[in-house]
């Protein structure tokens, strides 16, 4: 039996749950929802084949050949986030706000003065700025009593087989997360034997068991873009981004016997930190067709992300004897790789009497092709494993329509269906639906916007692995609701 021993070590190892790198990181920076101007969120984002709107640059970089002037354009928006999670019988809730930046930049725009009937380039457009991806803001709390099993029963689990001596140095190989040797420093488990064999003191009879997490944070596009007007026919554009992440999440587990013994653990506590940075580029290439006044096609093929990523991490294990407590803590820093997939879009837009907008668009991702990768050979084959067998091809249809009311004045409203990105033998539903709004305002040199999106999708997770001991899933019905006004000026 180990004596009790407390360590705060920096060491690169994979963490428990969400906070290992994993298929779960590869989904979240491949998923990329609503940002950029009122405008294009009221209409549900499907500007595909609409375009001149500074949103379009990081979809269908060809919209840069509708501008007729050069234009600025700046997006404050507020955002909150929430959960209801049901686990076990019990139901927890939780949310999160922020504000921030929609989008800001500049479009540059060369008129060529021709009329018409020379033909040839008309226009010439340049982009430069920022359009916001996905926001990460979010709360939730999970509570239920769990007579079958202990997240003890993972770390168990993860320990069998490995040296003592390398899970009190931290130096145990593949599949022992740093989770694991806390639990061991901390005599949370214990190999009484003094082999590789090891147990639980947490005593039998269940357990309560708590979890509380915060998300925060966003992903973001810096946009270099050039493109044009042909004859006033085809527009085309190439967008060259520069994506930046910057996640965090911290969480509190906890688990309190519902029994009490002599020798065994009345409660423990587990507090993970992770702070996610990285940064990568892409490039995106599009087109849109005026088949006539008032029909366009468009289209666009966005590359794969190549994202350079770095994660600081922290974890401790408190726990509560009858008598005495005791705890160990240990922090990691790791850097790798994440490929997200590439993007294909196909849209077609309706121009009504020069007074209504309709505009569809259908995009196709597939998840398979997420990767993760470093420079330690065979790290990441399970995650990309897991890749593989749980994600799946899918599509996202956006759907949006403008109306002016009056000179000046123009009402929108806009619907998008994002495909759930799981297999169905996952037997897990992840699709989301945002349902938009708003309201534009123009004179001939300035134009202020509203926009209203609301997000809601159903998902399951669970506390810990349920291939390694028996939990039941945690049913989380998730929403978000973004405010944003966006101020323009054309000159």
């Amino acid at each position: 039996m180990k004596p009790f021993i407390l360590l705060a070590l920096g060491v690169a190892c994979t963490a428990l749950d969400a906070t290992a790198q994993n298929e779960v990181d590869a989904l979240r920076y491949s998923q990329i929802t609503f940002g950029g101007t009122a405008r294009y969120n009221a209409m549900g984002g499907a500007f595909g084949a609409l375009g001149a709107d500074f949103s379009t640059l990081s979809s269908n970089p060809a919209g840069i050949g509708l501008y007729r002037k050069s234009e600025l354009s700046f997006t404050p928006s507020i955002y909150n986030g929430s959960t209801s999670s049901t686990y076990n019988g019990m139901t927890e809730s939780g949310s999160k706000s922020n504000l921030n930046i929609g989008n800001g930049g500049i479009v540059l725009t060369n008129n060529k003065h021709k009329s018409p009937e020379e033909g040839g380039w008309q226009t010439v457009s340049f982009g430069f700025g920022y359009n916001r991806l996905a926001d990460f803001d979010n709360s939730s709390s999970v509570q239920g009593y769990n007579y079958t099993s202990s997240l003890t029963n993972v770390f168990v689990h993860n320990a069998a087989g490995a040296n003592p001596g390398d899970l009190i140095n931290y130096t145990a190989g593949p599949g022992v997360d740093l989770n694991t040797c806390n639990a061991y420093n901390a005599f949370l488990i214990d190999n009484p034997g003094g082999g590789t064999n090891y147990v639980s003191y947490l005593p039998t009879g269940g357990v309560l068991q708590q979890r509380s997490a915060q998300t925060n944070g966003g992903m973001g596009e810096t946009v270099l873009t050039l493109g044009g007007n042909y004859d006033n026919k085809l527009y085309l554009g190439m967008t060259v981004g520069f994506d930046y992440i910057d996640y965090s999440s911290q969480s509190s587990y906890y688990e309190t016997a519902l029994r009490d013994s002599a020798g065994g653990i009345h409660a423990f506590q587990m507090n993970q930190n992770l702070h996610t940075t990285g940064s990568g580029t892409n490039v995106k290439f599009g087109l849109i067709y005026r088949v006539n006044d008032w029909i366009r096609v468009g289209a666009a093929l966005h590359s794969p992300t190549y994202f350079s990523m770095h994660d600081q991490y922290s974890s401790s294990i408190n726990l509560t004897f009858r008598d005495t407590a005791r705890s160990a803590g240990s922090s990691s820093n790791y850097d790798y790789h994440i490929t997200t997939p590439a993007r294909a879009i196909g849209s077609l837009a309706f121009i009504i009497a020069k007074k209504g907008l309709i505009g569809i668009d259908y995009e196709y991702v597939d998840y398979t092709t997420a990767s993760l990768s470093s420079s330690d050979p065979g790290v990441f084959t399970a995650a990309n494993a897991a890749i593989q067998n749980k994600y799946t091809a899918t599509g996202n249809i956006r759907i949006g329509a403008e109306y002016r009311v009056v000179d000046g004045i123009s009402l929108r409203a806009g619907y998008a269906y994002y495909g759930n990105p799981y297999q169905s033998s996952a037997n897990i539903d992840a699709s989301r639906q945002s349902y938009s709004c708003g309201i534009g305002f123009r004179e001939k040199n300035h134009f202020l916007d509203l926009a209203y999106v609301y997000t809601m999708y159903n998902v399951n997770s669970y506390l810990y692995d349920p291939t390694i001991a028996a939990v039941n899933p945690i049913s989380n019905a998730l929403s978000n609701y973004s405010l944003m006004m966006t101020f323009g000026v054309k000159f």
